[in-house]
């Protein structure tokens, strides 16, 4: 049995390729930003580490990136993927674990260990909080991937095939 995370329509393969070659560009600058970064930190600094908003910062910078690559192509950035129910649960979990981590790293010394009770309750709470968050920002994606596939569909109708253009050519 296969877990999907996401629902997919495919509406043109041409697209579809095209998307995941900016998309590969996009991974590509992302890892070259970050062992960039990484080798100059360890080079000027014995304790270099990153932090949660430059990674935030270089991950914006990436979407920033895939959009405007997209636009320069031709292609649609935003497709037709959206999270389904596991997923939404599976990206809640994954945001409730970095910030119940990043919490007990900040405030260990009010936790008397990592079994406190306190510090156990943090993880629920905190996913329960996020929940309608990322919720609502899969409904807002879904919302404009149904108005982006309609725009789409009515540019595919506007455009006239190639049989109108074989019809009218003049004949020798």
């Amino acid at each position: 049995m296969k877990l999907q995370l996401f629902n997919k329509n495919v509406l043109d393969e041409r697209e579809e390729q095209l998307t995941n070659k900016v998309g590969a560009e996009t991974a590509s600058l992302l890892l070259t930003v970050l062992s960039g970064m990484s080798m100059a930190g360890a080079f000027f600094s014995s304790d270099f580490s990153f932090s949660i908003s430059i990674i935030m910062g270089i991950v914006v910078l990436s979407i920033l990136f895939y959009s405007i690559r997209c636009a320069q192509i031709g292609v649609r950035s935003l497709n037709t993927a959206y999270l389904n129910l596991w997923g939404v649960l599976l990206v809640t979990l994954l945001l409730a674990l970095v910030i119940w981590i990043g919490n007990y790293q900040k405030f260990h010394s009010i936790y008397s260990g990592p079994f406190d009770p306190y510090f156990l309750t943090v993880l629920p709470i905190t996913f329960l909080f996020n929940l309608p968050l990322v919720a609502g920002l899969n409904v807002i994606l879904i919302f404009l991937s149904k108005i982006e596939k309609r725009r789409y569909e009515a540019e595919l109708e506007r455009k006239r095939p190639i049989t109108e253009y074989i019809d009218k050519t003049p004949r020798l």
